[in-house]
């Protein structure tokens, strides 16, 4: 079960431009996506910020897959207009998981993974689940939560 990413996850219109942040730390949901994307390990990025647990990181993949969140073909990018890294991974199809981006035209989603994710399943366990994902498919996903567009702020930050 993923954890409860709202006790974790806090917005403050002073803080990082009222980005998600964790446990009101200046350190973002979308920092850690990003790190994760350019390839960085859960360890890494512990032992970088010492002050955040698993249980934040688990929290970061709930937060990005929650159904709110979820860009669908009806508010799609462009192709071309795909983070770095997810353009030849992320597809998005109209007749395909309901418009969800999928990984490399397959059943599977961006948010299957990143659910995974937060129920505690580590990126070796899901490729052992799913063999035909590559690390690639799963870094491409984080780049695809990342993106600056999919971000949500506090309101009275806008």
């Amino acid at each position: 079960m993923p954890v409860d990413y709202h006790k974790i996850i806090t917005m403050e219109a002073g803080k990082r431009s009222g980005q998600p942040c964790i446990r009101g730390m200046r350190i973002t949901v979308y920092d850690v996506l990003e790190y994760l994307a350019g390839g960085m390990t859960e360890a890494e990025i512990r032992d970088d910020f010492p002050e955040l647990t698993r249980e934040d990181i688990l929290a970061c993949y709930a937060f990005a897959a929650e159904p709110g969140r979820r860009i669908r073909q009806s508010a799609v990018l462009p192709q071309d207009a795909m983070p770095a890294g997810c353009h030849k991974i992320i597809t998005i199809e109209a007749g395909k998981r309901s418009g969800q981006p999928c990984i490399r035209g397959m059943r599977i989603t961006v948010y299957d993974v990143l659910e995974y994710l937060a129920g505690g399943m580590t990126e070796d366990e899901i490729r052992d689940d799913f063999p035909y994902l590559t690390r690639e498919d799963i870094l491409a996903c984080y780049a695809f939560a990342a993106e600056p567009r999919r971000r949500v702020r506090h309101p009275q930050s806008r």
